[in-house]
């Protein structure tokens, strides 16, 4: 680890004298291997497949092509966030039966695989699938099955988080996570982690969560939470006091504090840093350059890099971290330190968390040899 650094170092000294090279880098950051932890899997969908669909039910019968989806979806055209949860929600009206969910499942190994993604945690948003009638055991079925399929096909890991939501309120989240609970139940292996907190984050205070935490906990699960997208830096400390979640989604509003910076750089609680996100809902930032991202990482906040919504925000992965070191003032051995960092904060078990982290090494010093 201290020659990679040492050699990043080299490639840093080398930015500041001739600037950086961002088509060099993207070469480089393809072939590492990468995790990923914070992503809704509705989103991993594509337009191709949306229009299959469209074809099926006749949703939109003025579109013919992908791009006309596009056009009527709003693909990219985001004001905000509550924006940007509508268009979710619209996404996730395409899938309207047990054959089209699959595609859901089916869509998670072509991402994983086009951006050199060896683990990957997503988010599921069951609400409005379960207020339409599909049934949630199958939905937990059909995703288990795909899961288990690219682990045994590929040695690719992956687990899943069900969105509780603030969108709908606290009775839905309970019973989200009592779905949850029973289907546990009825299953002996499972790559569901469980739960995370999305959705509106100006609809519900974090306080109003805390039973359906404080089960998820009894329960033996895993249990995140979005603060800080779209909120004051005060969400922060509330979501951390009442829910007391083992990662936080997004957080960005902490660079408006210098405390709260302090406090989760002595913490070390993972942020799961969404900036291409971030700047198409406009909170906080609508360049890349005056993104917090910065910020955080200089005060010593543990911070994850993520998408949140390939299909929404038409941003995967690899072309993340390339934005991400083009516009911000994060040097190449801070992209390193986002890059390794998202498979330390993994929900993975520690041998093969160390495995990925080993190979991962091993990629970046042949491929930083290369380079200097």
């Amino acid at each position: 680890m201290n020659e990679i650094m040492k050699l990043a170092g080299t490639i840093t000294e080398q930015e500041k004298l001739s600037g950086k090279n961002p088509e060099q880098f993207k070469e480089f950051i393809t072939k590492i291997p990468k995790a990923e932890l914070h992503i809704h899997i509705e989103s991993l969908m594509t337009a191709a497949d949306l229009l299959k669909l469209n074809e099926k039910y006749a949703l939109y019968p003025e579109c013919k092509t992908e791009q006309d989806l596009k056009e009527v979806l709003g693909i990219k055209k985001i004001a905000n966030l509550s924006e940007m949860i509508q268009q979710f929600l619209n996404i996730q009206s395409f899938i309207k039966e047990e054959e089209d969910f699959a595609l859901i499942g089916n869509s998670i190994l072509p991402y994983m695989e086009r951006n050199n993604i060896h683990y990957l945690e997503g988010h599921l948003a069951v609400s409005s699938f379960v207020k339409r009638g599909l049934d949630f055991n199958m939905m937990m079925t059909s995703l288990d099955a795909s899961l288990e399929e690219i682990a045994r096909t590929t040695g690719r890991e992956t687990g899943i988080f069900i969105d509780v939501s603030r969108t709908f309120g606290p009775e839905n989240a309970m019973n989200n996570l009592n779905l949850l609970l029973g289907y546990l139940g009825t299953v002996e292996k499972t790559r569901i982690l469980g739960i995370g907190l999305g959705g509106a984050e100006k609809s519900g205070l974090p306080e109003t969560y805390k039973e359906v935490f404080a089960k998820a906990t009894a329960a033996g699960l895993h249990y995140v939470a979005h603060a800080g997208e779209e909120t004051p830096y005060t969400q922060i400390y509330e979501t951390l006091e009442f829910l007391n979640p083992e990662r936080i989604g997004h957080g960005v509003s902490a660079f408006q504090n210098e405390q709260i910076m302090e406090d989760l750089a002595e913490s070390q609680i993972p942020l799961e840093i969404c900036p291409t996100s971030n700047l198409l809902t406009k909170t906080f930032a609508t360049k890349m350059e005056n993104h917090p991202i910065s910020t955080l990482m200089e005060k010593g906040v543990f911070l994850t890099l993520n998408t949140d919504d390939p299909l929404l925000f038409e941003v995967e992965l690899n072309q993340e971290y390339v934005d991400v070191y083009r516009g911000s003032s994060l040097s190449f051995s801070d992209m390193l330190t986002l890059l390794l960092n998202t498979i330390r904060a993994s929900f993975l078990n520690n041998a093969p968390k160390a495995k990925l982290l080993s190979k991962a090494e091993k990629a970046i010093q042949a491929g930083l040899a290369d380079l200097v």
